[in-house]
């Protein structure tokens, strides 16, 4: 049920985008399931952070299968977080939500954007 929410979800996020068709979705590469994403996550955000050793990680649920606007569109697992770091005064800037896709264990896929990721996340709790 998941995974059809999400792709609905990554269809209302890229309004813009048609979806992929039924045949798409079932031959995707999605890659390997990513048993440890939140080390790749948490490696990928390492170098994007001010500090990244005083971040703060909240997984709101494992990775789905799901697809994201693109030519060609892009085929991985989903998941949003809520990642909390200090800035550069040294205080927490509060829970930011990050909605990110892994393909193989890479981040193909990272969004930061507060209203469009709130919206997709949201639907990944239904």
């Amino acid at each position: 049920m998941k995974v059809i929410i999400l792709l609905f979800s990554s269809f209302v996020l890229m309004s813009c985008a048609t979806p992929p068709s039924r045949e798409e979705i079932i031959n995707a590469d999605y890659g390997n399931y990513p048993v440890n994403y939140k080390e790749i996550v948490e490696n990928y955000m390492s170098i994007r952070l001010k500090d990244p050793m005083s971040a703060r990680y909240r997984y709101l649920d494992e990775p789905v299968l799901a697809w994201y606007r693109g030519s060609p569109y892009n085929f991985g697992y989903s998941l949003c977080v809520y990642i909390n770091a200090k800035n550069s005064f040294g205080g927490y800037t509060g829970p930011q939500l990050n909605y990110f896709m892994i393909n193989n264990g890479y981040i193909i896929v990272h969004h930061d954007y507060k209203h469009s990721v709130r919206d997709v996340c949201s639907r990944l709790q239904q």
